[in-house]
């Protein structure tokens, strides 16, 4: 089987937020990407060098550290610093790295990890109280990439000749306006309150909760991750109306020749766009090895393999299995059930009054029988009652199935939802 080959370019800058104290000059974002997770030292990579995918694949991940917490910089770098640990050769398996649902099992846990670590560091330090961090990776390997994240920043397919799509979903209150129906796409873009996030790492009220989605990738597809410095300032498209606005699709488009140059052009448009925060971008091209797109890739666009993609992922065989056999059984139950109390109601009713008058009367020395026309007295006390107890319904209760969660790929992963336009409680701003 032909190699995937691939080329890569990465940066970070303190851009809108830039000030003179070093060593960071005020930039928050963290990054990491590692070309080959098969080999050590680990994070090594070169600008535009063309490479083969290993079994083991490719790593990039971007942290965003929280512009309203202390120590956002801190944050962020525990993130990086933690995924780092995680996928330190000898700590990936073979089974690990077995499939896609494992690869995004295994990022969900590091995604914990990191969590757990920025918490700890909070506690243990009162002048990092506070701080948190966003965070998503993309785990390139055997064909496709795996997409797990937890807060807004972001990660898009570029495939010719749709355009852009993008593969993850904001973690935001602007967000939960967008699925509600409330405002679209485009008014989103610039809405007052896009820097309001309803997940983070290292929020001290509740535990980390990422999605994760996996889509194919083809021949010529490009895969962006970054920040929300980068995407809060250039729309993912043209706008409808034809207004001249600087957007990724049209930059990527121009400027594919080489992924280099392609990282300037799309901060050279930021910049001009009057960026306000840090910005980080890794581009990543499969620039051979990979099959063409489908067909019904290049008709339906990046979103629709995003969507097939999501659900053959995450309903895999074996569980599809089990989901069957779970609800084999909760039929079975229901219908014995049903059956059940059915017989017990049919065998509780009394005989037709026919049948009764046929019956034989029971043969019982204490208890006499009168003679036709004569009146019938009461017992006598030597007569024997026999008095049943009343049956009762049995309560038939069947076991309810609740269906995996976390968006994936998808690309419609799973998310928290705000209803109404009331922020999700104690936002966190970034």
């Amino acid at each position: 089987m032909k190699k995937i080959k691939f080329r890569l370019a990465a940066y970070t800058d303190a851009a809108g937020k830039r000030n003179d104290v070093p060593p960071l000059y005020g930039n928050e974002d963290n990054f990491y990407v590692d070309a080959d997770l098969s080999e050590e030292p680990q994070g090594e990579f070169s600008s535009d060098e063309e490479k083969a995918l290993s079994d083991y694949g490719s790593l990039l991940v971007i942290a965003d550290g929280m512009g309203g917490m202390n120590a956002g910089e801190v944050a962020s770098e525990i993130a990086v610093r933690t995924v780092k640990e995680c996928f330190a050769h000898k700590n990936l398996t073979d089974r690990i790295v077995a499939d896609a649902e494992s690869r995004e099992r295994y990022m969900e846990h590091v995604v914990e990890e990191a969590d757990a670590a920025i918490k700890a560091r909070s506690q243990e330090n009162k002048e990092c109280e506070g701080m948190g961090s966003t965070i998503i990776m993309v785990w390139i390997c055997d064909g496709v990439a795996s997409v797990t994240w937890c807060g807004d920043s972001r990660a898009y397919l570029f495939r010719e000749p749709k355009g852009i799509a993008q593969i993850s979903k904001d973690h935001s209150y602007v967000q939960s306006l967008v699925d509600d129906g409330k405002i679209t796409e485009e008014e989103a873009f610039d809405h007052p309150y896009g820097n309001i996030i309803t997940r983070s790492l290292g929020d001290p009220e509740k535990k980390a909760k990422a999605d994760s989605v996996t889509v194919p990738l083809y021949k010529g597809d490009i895969i962006l991750v970054c920040s929300d410095g980068l995407s809060g300032v250039l729309r993912d498209h043209p706008l409808s109306d034809g207004t001249p606005a600087a957007n990724l699709e049209e930059i990527i488009r121009s400027n594919r020749s080489s992924m280099q140059s392609c990282r300037e052009a799309l901060f050279s448009a930021a910049e001009q766009a009057d960026w306000y925060d840090n910005v980080t971008a890794i581009l990543y091209e499969i620039t051979d090895g990979a099959a063409a797109p489908e067909p019904e890739c290049d008709k339906a666009g990046t979103e629709t393999a995003v969507s097939k993609s999501f659900i053959n992922i995450r309903i895999s065989k074996k569980r599809l299995l089990y989901w069957i056999i779970a609800l084999i059984a909760v039929a079975a139950v229901a219908c014995g059930g049903f059956f059940g109390i059915k017989f017990l109601k049919e065998t509780d009713q009394p005989a037709p009054v026919e049948e009764q008058l046929q019956q034989p009367v029971p043969e019982n020395p204490g208890t006499q029988v009168p003679a036709p026309g004569e009146s019938q007295d009461e017992p006598s006390a030597s007569a024997s009652v026999d008095v049943s107890a009343p049956l009762t319904d049995e309560k038939i209760s069947g076991n309810s199935l609740t269906p995996v969660t976390d968006s994936i790929n998808s690309l419609t992963p799973a998310t928290d939802s705000i209803n109404g336009l009331t922020p999700a409680p104690e936002p966190q701003r970034q």
